[in-house]
């Protein structure tokens, strides 16, 4: 039985899509001692 080619087992691979634009970052972790919102003062924070 030589039906299978020992070279290319499965069928050839589609070529990866290649990723688009990279994603925008999410925005950035506000820090904990820069969490000063312009408008939203926190409580205790005025």
């Amino acid at each position: 039985m030589k039906s299978i080619n020992r070279s290319t087992p499965f069928p050839p691979m589609p070529d990866p899509i290649p990723n688009p634009a990279p994603h925008p970052k999410p925005d950035p972790i506000p820090d904990p001692n820069q969490e000063k919102a312009p408008g939203s003062a926190k409580a205790g924070e005025i």
